[in-house]
C-alpha cells in the first residue's frame, strides 16, 4: 500500500519502507497510521528531512501567529472578583436544550458575563 493510500487509515501493526527520502508530511502520514509504537516497524534507513527553509510559508505563518497572538490568562474563571474583568465563556454543544441543566449548573458559566453558545 503506498503512503497516499493509507491517509485516514489505522493500524494495529505497520512496516514503512524508507527507501528515498519522503517529505515530512509524507513521513507524519506514514509513521502516524499505527496505534502505538510497538506495532511500528521501521524497513531501512531512516533519514530525517532537512529542516524547513526561511522562505518557507507554514513557517513563516507560525512565526507571525506567535508573534502577534493574543495570550490567555488561564485561572479558574469563578474565581475572579475584578470588576474591570470581562469574563466570556464560549461552549460548544451538540445541543443546547439537551445539555441546559448542566450549562445552569455550572458556576463558571453562570458567573461570566457575556455567554456564547454555538449548537452543531
Amino acid at each position: 500500500m503506498t503512503i497516499h493510500k493509507s491517509q485516514g487509515a489505522t493500524f494495529q501493526e505497520a512496516a514503512v519502507g524508507f527507501k528515498r527520502n519522503l517529505t515530512q508530511p509524507l513521513q507524519y502520514v506514514a509513521l502516524s497510521r499505527v496505534t502505538s509504537i510497538q506495532g511500528l516497524y521501521i524497513l531501512g534507513e531512516y533519514k530525517a528531512p532537512p529542516p524547513p527553509r526561511e522562505d518557507d510559508l507554514i513557517l513563516q505563518e507560525m512565526k507571525r501567529l506567535k508573534a502577534n497572538s493574543i495570550l490567555p490568562k488561564y485561572a479558574f474563571l469563578h474565581q475572579h472578583n475584578d470588576p474591570n474583568t470581562l469574563q466570556i465563556m464560549y461552549h460548544n454543544v451538540q445541543s443546547l436544550n439537551a445539555h441546559y441543566e448542566d450549562i445552569a449548573a455550572d458556576p463558571c458559566v453562570m458567573n461570566s458575563n457575556i455567554l456564547l453558545f454555538a449548537e452543531m
